[in-house]
């Protein structure tokens, strides 16, 4: 499988202990998404929000690892500005990673959805992004509505979006080769 600009992919989830049988509990089966940019300079370009904030990584340091890809119907000139968007949040320096946001967003959107409580939360965007906020804020700039902008983004939320298509099951630079 041959990996596309603007392809999004979820990480799923293999792991075997408590914290990782918990978040997929709640969270899901993924534990991250990013959005594979192209190669540039050797390098296979994937933009990501970690613990670092809004990045641009080499797809190579996550061999190994079992993503979902989803591809986007949009067309090239749209793929340009989201790459363009990604490339602009990585270098804005205010773009730190939003834990905030996963205490007062996530965490009672999934507590609402797995119990059906009725925990109140808002959801407020602003620079600093988590991963799934940074792949949709990429979207969004370009005026792409890859997910709805009412609601705290998460990982399993990119399988429901209206623009993204299922193309592969694999493992990166084994089965997945940018």
């Amino acid at each position: 499988m041959k990996l596309e600009p603007c392809d999004v992919l979820l990480f799923i989830n293999e792991g075997t202990d408590i914290f990782s049988k918990i978040s997929r509990w709640g969270a899901g089966r993924y534990s991250h998404v990013s959005l594979y940019l192209g190669e540039a300079f050797g390098d296979y370009l994937v933009f990501e929000s970690n613990l670092r904030g809004a990045s641009l990584v080499n797809l190579k340091s996550e061999k190994g690892r079992l993503v979902k890809v989803m591809r986007p119907n949009i067309t090239l000139a749209q793929k340009q500005f989201v790459i363009s968007n990604a490339i602009n949040l990585a270098s804005d320096e205010r773009a730190a990673y939003d834990i905030p946001v996963i205490i007062l967003s996530c965490v009672p959107r999934i507590l609402n959805e797995k119990t059906c409580l009725d925990i109140p939360y808002k959801y407020c965007r602003d620079i600093k992004v988590m991963c799934c906020e940074g792949v949709a804020e990429c979207y969004w700039r370009a005026y792409i509505w890859i997910l709805p902008k009412d609601k705290v983004p998460l990982m399993g939320d990119f399988e429901t979006s209206p623009i993204l298509e299922p193309v592969y099951v694999g493992r990166i630079l084994e089965d997945i080769v940018p």
